[in-house]
């Protein structure tokens, strides 16, 4: 897909890995450069003089056409910025019908405000994003008010921002995202990105315990047949002379003891969260490079670039083609051959 082909600086991925390991890198990086530059000499010179000429020549074209290119990105940047001013106003005006908060439409008589569930819908339309929707997320959705999308103003990149109604959930209003760029050119690459730290309300994290409860809670009760419930009856005719002889006999509950059972449960609280697969929790957690003095093998770099690509794959989706298009995706409208497209020539058309 052409996402895979985004380079995401494997030179600062480098700098987490051992010292001994970096310079090994280094020096086979300079090495194949070299390399490479032997070989472009080598098949020069398999070729004729009036050859190597026409060569200097395409060089010269190339030289031309990048400084045309260069000049074509520069503009590019001017006119995005022109129709982003003028693509504000639209989004404003949506904004308003979808919270009700527009009078166009409005009845007075009528009691649903807006357009309910509009951005919960329109992302889950969304076959990049909604995939990673989970059940628990829609229902912290239901809340979201406003999606925008601005261009970095003091260096390259963008910004996300969520913003959503009072909600059981967490205390944030606002919910961002930031890309920050080395070049949006291509290869695309990106520097890092970093998101809101959600502040959840007590017990309200999206987190597997979360979800099995609120499975729980809305699952149907089934009725007892009447032979459960005469088994029922008949287990609670049981003696309990051996059970509170036991329970005579125990041992009393020391400090100890309440201290091991709470480090426990609080043990097995973070191992839950870990199993999370919350696509609010993910997107806003982003995978971040290693500090310098912390070692990190090959495969990990691997596996710490496909994530950071992966993240930046659904950031730009949403810049791209949910924010602009929200309307479409709720209705299902959407245009196909648009999002049809591989995520970089959709990059290069509205970029």
């Amino acid at each position: 897909m052409g996402h895979e082909a985004i380079n995401f600086g494997m030179s600062e991925l480098g700098n987490a890995l051992n010292d001994e390991l970096a310079q090994t890198n280094l020096i086979n990086a300079l090495m194949s450069l070299q390399n490479l530059a032997r070989n472009q000499a080598d098949l020069l010179e398999k070729f004729p003089p009036s050859v190597r000429k026409r060569v200097e020549i395409l060089k010269e074209i190339q030289g031309q056409y990048d400084e045309l290119e260069a000049k074509f990105m520069e503009e590019r940047a001017a006119v995005l910025a022109k129709y982003q001013k003028l693509y504000e106003p639209l989004q404003a005006k949506r904004c308003d019908i979808v919270n009700g908060t527009e009078a166009e439409g409005k009845d007075d008589a009528e009691e649903i405000l807006g357009v309910p569930d509009f951005w919960l819908t329109a992302l889950k339309n969304n076959p990049v994003v909604g995939e990673k929707i989970t059940e628990g997320d829609k229902g912290v959705l239901k809340y979201l008010k406003d999606v925008k999308s601005c261009r970095l103003e003091e260096q390259k990149g963008f910004k996300l921002e969520f913003y959503f109604d009072t909600n059981p959930f967490f205390k944030n209003t606002v919910l961002t995202k930031t890309y920050y760029m080395i070049d949006e050119d291509e290869p695309v690459i990106l520097e890092k990105a970093i998101g809101t730290e959600i502040e959840w309300f007590p017990g309200k994290k999206l987190t597997k315990k979360f979800k099995d409860i609120e499975e729980t809670e809305n699952a149907e009760q089934i009725p007892e047949t009447d032979e459960e419930k005469e088994g029922s009856n008949n287990a609670e005719q049981i003696p309990e002379t051996e059970d509170k002889e036991e329970s005579k006999s125990a041992e009393p509950i020391t400090d100890q003891d309440k201290e091991e059972s709470k480090n426990k449960a609080e043990s097995t609280a973070e191992a839950e969260e870990e199993d999370c697969e919350s696509f609010l929790i993910k997107f806003f957690n982003p995978p971040q490079v290693p500090d310098d003095d912390e070692e990190i093998d090959k495969d990990g770099v691997e596996e710490l670039q496909n994530k950071m690509e992966q993240d930046y794959y659904i950031g730009s989706t949403i810049r791209v083609k949910i924010v602009p298009h929200a309307v479409s995706l709720f209705t299902g409208e959407a245009i196909q051959p648009i999002y049809d497209l591989e995520i970089d020539t959709v990059l290069d058309i509205y970029f």
